[in-house]
């Protein structure tokens, strides 16, 4: 009986010991994150006005390019123009009237990239996209699909994310100080992943249970052994339910019959009574306990009268009163705080699960694209689809993506709105993406790039029944491998097409001029004319043209020279500038192996003007052996228009369109400029003085009037 009766003991302090154990173990498991994985993403901010909207749009694309740039791209290929050109061709401007066709926040990355180096196959996709209606929808389905996990995968890379960091509390990080090895295993591992979802909900649950029963337990317990009562788990558990409800009774259960104060650690019982107070003890109990005590020591000091009992009494009541009143607050709070963490705990899981689904949909979509290479009707895959091919192939791929791929592609992320799954695979295939996030960048990179197709595809389709649009550029058949520009109706697609003026280019056709010089005032479309054919060479790379017809022969490279800017920190003069530029132009000539464009914009300014032209000249004169260069140059002066016929018609000589109104009224007097192409030089502009005079007095008009 003695051995039943101890054994029953130890057991029940085993058990207490485990409750106190599991509380104690629970409180650990806060907010931790293995020590090998930073946090990452970018959490939904509530944003009040269009303005913040389209600044944390600009953010997160900002942050999506940093990323996209971190991992060398297309590091092996030539770009066919430099930072320099990339400025003075204003194509930022241009991707900024082609941002309306850009869906993600890749896009325009894409684009950039697309038009700096043009990879293997472009042309051959942009113009299946163009003419294929289900290879548009193709595309466009898996970058619709991108957009929905886009902000989900760039967030990886933001460690001020809040999702993320709320995850940490998802991960074990008892040992993340002291044994980080360890604690890696552990978060490693699918079933102890499993079981940090049940003990991290364990914690405030077993808040929860304390509040309603555990403390009961506890202190019966303690109690019996104190006074050496028999113990009931069943009665202690049931009282610890109910101890809420004695709290807030106001009938006293223990002392009907009033409290005996002189009874206290004298007899056997005043002990079970005590021990009765404790364990079943109301709120009525309590103030008599304290109202007897505080009478008799008020009766000390005043005497027993009624006006001491009135007063133990109103201060019991008030002692009691104000601490269930705070001890209701506590239990109240921390029941709230409770609930928070398990429903925090719930749709944090919740939300991660929702934005893996989105990567793995993403994923499965990529799949279809080798059949998007098929309708390409070539030899081999453009470079793009072959690039994401490996990764929905997993071919050549680090063992860590390979992982990461095999976990996306399982039941766990099959669909958004399922309320079952793994929460180890759930955390598995999380902090896999943390760990491998750089091996994803080339396959963003790559999306980045579909997407840019999709755009330019887009703007293309968009202008079909537009007053201006574009059109294929067919291969050169008529300049023997020389550099040739023919174009019918081409226009700029920097300008608004509702005020764009065409313009037909032809230089080198049929053995023709390759170079012009160009003439005429200010404000008459010269730089324009130049920039329509930079800028159109510049998308034949990629097969096509803003004009109604183009033929082009293959150039490697574009250099200009429109606006140099004078260093004076360096003590760069302008007109250094201007022959620092030109030098660099000259030796991108002399250094390249194909055809190359130059575009020079009144050089050599800042010095007299005759010093000017001659140097123009002896620059041209130059230029003409150079039969793998076309040149369009533009100036004021009179020299260089004489270059046609100092090289055999290797130059050719245009001018801008001018319409001059003359009228008896003063008002409707003036110009306008056509911004049309004409053939010849603008005599007028050099020998006709009084009209020289007359358009720039109306040119000073119109700057003022604007």
């Amino acid at each position: 009986m003695f051995l039943n009766s101890t054994k029953k003991k130890y057991i029940s302090m085993r058990f207490l010991s485990f409750i106190i154990f599991l509380s104690i173990t629970c409180s650990i498991f806060s907010s931790g994150f293995p020590a090998e994985g930073p946090s990452g993403s970018c959490d939904v901010v509530t944003l009040d006005s269009s303005s913040q909207k389209e600044l944390h749009h600009k953010l997160d694309s900002l942050r999506a390019e940093h990323v996209l740039d971190s991992v060398d791209f297309l590091q092996n290929e030539d770009s066919l123009i430099g930072d320099n050109e990339w400025e003075e061709l204003e194509i930022e401007n241009v991707l900024e009237h082609w941002k309306k066709y850009q869906k993600t926040k890749l896009d325009a990355w894409g684009v950039r990239k697309l038009l700096r180096y043009a990879p293997k196959g472009s042309k051959e996709l942009i113009k299946l996209l163009i003419e294929d209606d289900e290879a548009f929808e193709r595309v466009n389905n898996i970058i619709v699909d991108f957009v929905g996990c886009q902000d989900a995968l760039i967030a990886y890379w933001d460690e001020t994310n809040m999702l993320h960091k709320g995850s940490r509390a998802l991960y074990y990080s008892i040992f993340s100080k002291i044994l980080p090895k360890i604690n890696n295993k552990l978060n490693s591992s699918l079933y102890t992943l499993e079981l940090s979802q049940i003990l991290g909900i364990a914690k405030p649950a077993f808040t929860l249970l304390a509040l309603l029963g555990v403390s009961g337990v506890l202190s019966g317990y303690f109690c019996a052994k104190f006074y050496g009562m028999p113990f009931s788990w069943k009665q202690s558990i049931i009282r610890g339910f109910k101890k809420p409800i004695d709290n807030h009774n106001i009938f006293p259960a223990v002392y009907k019959d009033e409290y005996d104060y002189n009874l206290v650690d004298k007899t056997r019982e005043s002990q079970i009574k005590l021990y009765r107070y404790l364990t079943k003890g109301t709120l009525g109990d309590s103030y008599v306990v304290i109202k007897v005590a505080l009478k008799k020591l008020l009766g000390k000091v005043f005497g027993q009268n009624g006006c001491t009992s009135m007063l133990a009494g109103g201060v019991s009541a008030g002692f009691n009163g104000g601490m269930l009143a705070w001890g209701d607050y506590q239990r109240c709070m921390s029941f709230k705080n409770s609930v928070n963490r398990i429903i925090f705990l719930h749709k944090t899981a919740e939300a991660l699960q929702h934005n893996l689904v989105a990567i793995a949909d993403l994923l499965r979509s990529l799949e279809g694209l080798g059949l998007l290479g098929d309708m390409c009707n070539v030899d081999k895959n453009p470079l793009v689809i072959e690039n994401i091919k490996k990764y929905t192939q997993a071919k050549d791929m680090p063992v860590g993506l390979k992982e990461l791929f095999k976990f996306l592609g399982s039941s766990t992320f099959e669909s958004k709105a399922s309320y079952v799954y793994s929460r180890g695979s759930l955390l598995k295939t999380h902090l896999l993406l943390t760990h491998v996030k750089n091996d994803m960048i080339p396959l963003l990179q790559n999306i980045a790039l579909l997407g840019g197709y999709r755009a330019i595809a887009h703007m293309v389709r968009d202008h079909k029944d537009a007053r201006v649009g574009f059109c294929f550029v067919k291969p050169e058949v008529t300049s023997n491998g020389g550099p040739m520009v023919r174009m019918k109706n081409a226009w700029l697609p920097l300008i608004d097409i509702d005020k764009v003026v065409t313009n037909n280019v032809n230089l080198g056709v049929d053995g023709g001029p390759r170079n012009a010089v160009v003439t005429g005032p200010n404000g008459g479309g010269k730089t324009t004319f130049m920039l329509t054919v930079a800028l159109n060479l510049l998308l034949s790379s990629l097969g096509i043209a803003a004009a109604d017809e183009a033929e082009m022969s293959g150039f490697v490279k574009i250099r200009t020279s429109l606006r140099p800017q004078q260093d004076l920190k360096s003590g760069l003069s302008a007109f250094m500038a201007e022959h620092k530029r030109v030098d660099q132009v000259d030796k991108s000539i002399h250094s390249c192996d194909g055809n190359i464009l130059v575009l020079l914009d009144e050089p050599y300014k800042g010095t007299v003007e005759i010093e000017s032209a001659t140097r123009i000249y002896k620059f041209g004169k130059k230029i003409a052996t150079k039969s793998n260069c076309m040149l369009l140059l533009a100036t004021h002066l009179r020299k260089p228009i004489e270059l046609p016929a100092a090289t055999a018609n290797v130059f050719t000589n245009y001018q801008m369109g001018y319409i001059e109104t003359k009228s008896d009224i003063l008002e409707n007097r003036g110009f306008t400029r056509t911004f049309k192409i004409l053939d010849g030089p603008a005599i007028w502009w050099f020998d006709d003085a009084d009209k020289r005079a007359r358009f720039i007095d109306w040119l000073c008009e119109q700057e003022i009037k604007d």
